[in-house]
C-alpha cells in the first residue's frame, strides 16, 4: 500500500488520552517528586498509595519494569485495587507483553465488563497475536459504549477489512464519512473494500469523490497500491 495512507494498525485512542512524554521544563519537578516518593517508601515500605503515585511517575518516564514491580507488589497486598490493575495492564501493553496484558485485562473485565481501557487492551493483545476474530468482540463493545468515538469505529472497520469482512467494514467506513467528509484515509479504506469485492462502480465513485475533495494527484498516489489490482482495468486508472 501507499506509505502513510492507512492509519496505525493496532494503536487505539488510548495513546492520545495518555499523552506523550514529559516536557523538559517539567523533568526536574518529576525527578524531585520521584525522589521524595522513593525516600518515603524507604521509611514506610509497601504503602499502596505511595507505590501507585511512584508507578505513575515511572510510567511517564517509560521506566516500565520498575513500575510493573511496584504494581505487582500493590496487587499482592490488595488484589482488589482497580487502579493498580488498570495501570499494570497498560504497562504490560506498552511492553508488548500481550499474554500478560490480556490476562490482566480479562481480570478487570470480570468485574467491569464495560471498561473501555480494558476492552481496548484485550483487543490490542488479540490483534497483535493474530487473533482478530477474538479482538472483534472487544472492539464492538467499545463502539457500542462510545458511539461517537471515531478511533474505535475505525479500528473495528480496519479489523473487519483485514479479516476479509468487507461488507461490515464498508458500513462502518460509510458511517465515519457521514460524520467527517474530510477524512482522506476513510475514503481510501472504503475504496479498497469495494475494490477487494470487485465492486468497480462503487470503488470508482468513492475515488472520484475523493479526487473532487483532495485533488487528482493526491488520489492517484493511492491508486498505485496493489489493493486496487482487482479493478485496474477501469478507465479511472488509465
Amino acid at each position: 500500500g501507499v506509505e502513510g495512507v492507512q492509519p496505525g494498525q493496532h494503536q487505539g485512542q488510548r495513546r492520545q488520552r495518555e499523552g506523550g512524554g514529559i516536557h523538559r521544563a517539567d523533568q526536574g519537578q518529576v525527578q524531585e517528586a520521584q525522589s521524595k516518593l522513593e525516600r518515603a517508601l524507604e521509611n514506610t515500605p509497601r504503602v499502596s498509595r505511595l507505590q501507585i503515585k511512584l508507578a505513575q511517575l515511572l510510567i511517564q518516564n517509560k521506566r516500565y519494569d520498575k513500575a510493573r514491580g511496584l504494581l505487582v507488589d500493590v496487587l499482592e497486598s490488595n488484589p482488589e485495587d482497580t487502579t493498580a490493575r488498570m495501570m499494570l495492564a497498560r504497562v504490560l501493553d506498552h511492553q508488548t507483553n500481550y499474554p500478560a496484558s490480556l490476562a490482566v485485562a480479562k481480570w478487570i473485565l470480570e468485574t467491569d465488563p464495560n471498561s473501555i481501557d480494558a476492552n481496548e487492551i484485550a483487543a490490542n493483545a488479540y490483534l497483535n497475536t493474530d487473533r482478530k476474530g477474538l479482538a472483534v468482540s472487544h472492539l464492538r463493545k467499545i463502539v457500542l459504549i462510545e458511539r461517537d468515538n471515531p478511533f474505535a469505529k475505525n479500528k473495528l472497520a480496519m479489523t473487519y477489512t483485514q479479516m476479509g469482512e468487507h461488507v461490515k467494514a464498508i458500513q462502518l467506513f460509510s458511517e465515519l464519512l457521514a460524520d467527517n467528509t474530510a477524512d482522506s484515509m476513510t475514503y481510501y479504506n472504503l475504496a479498497v473494500c469495494y475494490a477487494k469485492m470487485s465492486d468497480a462502480d462503487q470503488a470508482v465513485e468513492t475515488l472520484t469523490r475523493a479526487m473532487s475533495l483532495f485533488g487528482r494527484d493526491f488520489v492517484n498516489a493511492w491508486m498505485q497500491s496493489p489493493d486496487f489490482d482487482n479493478i485496474r482495468n477501469e478507465s479511472i486508472f488509465m
